[in-house]
């Protein structure tokens, strides 16, 4: 029963996949690559927890409401840079952290009802793990296009990747 559901997870990402492809003339190339990673945090999260059906049907609006939540935070966060600078002040940062940690708790229980507390845990170290592969990919590929260039230097962002 996994086997058969992760075939179909494989494949809807497969025929997302190509349809997508079809349709870049018509999208924004940023927007594309955006649906893509999305797919693949789908297909990583759902093999990674070996979600039944019956789970992920259940799981999924409550992770991608979570997801765009996470996200409204980290746009609003950075849209309050003090003057433009790239220094945010430690006082936002930790209101940032706290916001961030408040967000976790308040989705927490709706994941363990769902999930329950193995899974849960697994849950949130893949979404660490998809986020450090995706950084790994994305750092080989600005690598592979220009090898001439020295890495960059990382500079310090308390906000979530």
């Amino acid at each position: 029963m996994k086997t058969h559901f992760f075939y179909w997870v494989s494949a809807f990402i497969v025929l997302y996949g190509t349809l997508q492809a079809q349709d870049q003339p018509t999208k924004p190339n940023k927007e594309n690559k955006r649906e893509k990673m999305e797919a693949l945090r789908v297909g990583f999260i759902t093999q990674e927890l070996e979600l039944s059906p019956t789970e992920a049907e259940k799981f999924w609006p409550i992770f991608n409401q979570y997801h765009n939540e996470q996200k409204q935070l980290r746009e609003s966060y950075v849209g309050k840079k003090d003057g433009g600078d790239d220094e945010i002040s430690a006082d936002k940062q930790l209101e940032f952290e706290q916001k961030r940690l408040d967000l976790r708790k308040k989705y927490h229980a709706q994941f363990k009802t769902v999930l329950g507390e193995q899974k849960l845990s697994k849950l949130y170290d893949s979404e660490r793990r998809f986020r450090e592969r995706a950084l790994q990919q994305l750092k080989k590929r600005r690598e592979m296009r220009d090898p001439n260039t020295a890495p960059r230097t990382p500079r310090h962002n308390p906000a979530p990747r």
